[in-house]
């Protein structure tokens, strides 16, 4: 089996350092409005930032976890391809929506390298190297 470039697990492990940080923020944000010590003038000022920090954490979300799933569903695509579950071609939709992605890879050589790494995970159990339970 192939291992993954190193470059495709430092961003991985970089994704998951920025949702673990949105995460323990959000935490923390949503534990101080229920703080008995604070006025009611600290409470409403309290609500007002924690409501736009929710937006900034949920938007962080959005464009983290957005460009995370459109990278990592090609994976289970080739693998499903690979199976003949899914008949992927030059002319299917999902061909036609990861094109950029393609055209991303043809114009660096890093990030090329790193997908064919992922890509090669998900091949390297190909049907006919498959046990068959009797």
């Amino acid at each position: 089996m192939v291992s993954p470039p190193n470059s495709f697990k430092r961003a991985v492990q970089h994704y998951l350092e920025l949702l673990k940080s949105s995460a323990s923020t959000l935490t923390s944000i949503l534990a101080a409005d229920d703080n008995p010590i604070m006025d009611a003038g600290d409470k409403k000022d309290r609500k007002e930032s924690s409501s736009a920090a929710l937006v900034v954490a949920a938007a962080a979300a959005v464009f983290v976890l957005l460009p995370l799933l459109y990278v990592g569903a090609v994976g289970p695509l080739i693998w499903l391809n690979d199976r003949e579950y899914l008949h992927i071609d030059d002319e299917s939709v999902i061909a036609r929506a990861y094109s950029p992605l393609g055209w991303a890879a043809e114009k660096c050589r890093p990030l090329q390298i790193t997908l064919d790494g992922y890509a090669e995970l998900w091949r390297s159990a190909t049907p006919s190297q498959q046990l068959h339970a009797y």
